[in-house]
């Protein structure tokens, strides 16, 4: 009987404490330094950087290890102390921030906690590696400088972003740089992170603005397919529409009949890499509204991916996407 009860109590420990224990070990050092052995592994030599696992970013990010960088980072939500105290004892040029939120199981096909947590983050800082190793940060920001307005810097670094991310994406999974693995963290975390018309409540609706439905469909296409573009189309159905009519027609009328999106990205920074990312960007008024009507390429790069997206005239979604 008491061998009985001694189980019975030890179960419920272990039952009470787990959700702690998921969290500790999302935090710890161990995770910390298995993340960073990973990264370390597939950088080349000279390259360093730190891994940080902490609640202030929401998924994953990259950035200089500077106070500055951190606070000013849309990725992060640190105060300028909280970024002190974060860098301290840390001498890498660079830190990745990986989220210790949990791995909400329900997005996922696995039913242990641990383990998705740990493909989850494995798999948001594989997705930093890719940028580490392909991103041309430096010539990207200064393209921005020099050939957009600055009221548009906003907006076209969100369509670069998404390009890139696909592209990235894309090399990793199709390419003979990375094993297999890389393609099912990849899609476990696009599908922890991808929002669909499935996860809306019944009777709950999405409004999207225009921009928003530029970048969700740039999203579905270059990215990750939530069926959210095909749904907005969808005169049938309305879970996810327009915030206004003149959100509408600026996206599927006053663009005109065709409107088209074709990016090229420098996706590697290499010795040999020398192309140059160009995009020009033209604006036209719908309803005293200002918004983008084409970015294209100026210069083509060494190693790219091109993204082409075309609306017809009733709006329906024709998309080409060639590496």
């Amino acid at each position: 009987m008491s061998d009985t009860n001694s189980s019975i109590t030890s179960n419920a420990s272990v039952e009470t404490f787990t959700p702690d224990v998921h969290a500790r070990v999302r935090a710890s050092a161990g995770r910390r330094d298995r993340l960073r052995a990973f990264l370390q592994g597939h950088l080349p030599a000279g390259v360093d950087i730190e891994v940080v696992l902490t609640p202030a970013v929401q998924t994953a990010a990259v950035l200089p290890a500077d106070v500055d960088a951190l606070v000013s980072s849309d990725a992060t939500d640190l105060e300028r102390q909280q970024a002190a105290q974060l860098l301290d004892g840390i001498d890498a040029a660079f830190l990745v921030l990986v989220t210790t939120a949990p791995a909400p199981l329900e997005r996922v096909p696995l039913n242990d906690q641990l383990t998705a947590d740990h493909a989850h983050q494995f798999g948001l800082a594989f997705h930093e590696l890719l940028h580490i190793l392909k991103t041309a940060i430096a010539p990207i920001a200064a393209l921005l400088d020099a050939e957009v307005d600055p009221e548009y810097h906003q907006h076209v670094h969100e369509l670069i972003n998404i390009v890139e991310d696909g592209a990235i994406e894309h090399e990793a999974i199709h390419g003979a740089n990375f094993s297999d693995t890389a393609e099912i963290r990849l899609e476990l975390t696009r599908q922890i992170h991808s929002q669909t018309p499935d996860d809306l409540g019944d009777g709950q609706q999405a409004r999207l603005s225009f921009w928003g439905a530029v970048t969700t469909a740039l999203y579905d296409a270059a990215v990750y397919p939530t069926d959210t573009t095909e749904v907005l189309l969808d005169r049938d159905d309305d879970r996810v529409g327009f915030i206004s009519e003149a959100d509408e027609i600026a996206f599927e009328d006053d663009l005109g009949a065709v409107l088209e999106v074709s990016i090229h990205l420098p996706i590697a920074v290499r010795p040999d890499h020398t192309g140059e990312l160009g995009v020009a960007v033209s604006e036209g008024q719908v309803e005293h509204r200002t918004v983008l009507m084409e970015i294209r390429d100026l210069a083509d790069t060494t190693d790219t991916l091109e993204f082409r997206r075309l609306f017809n005239e009733r709006g329906n979604l024709l998309v080409q996407v060639a590496n």
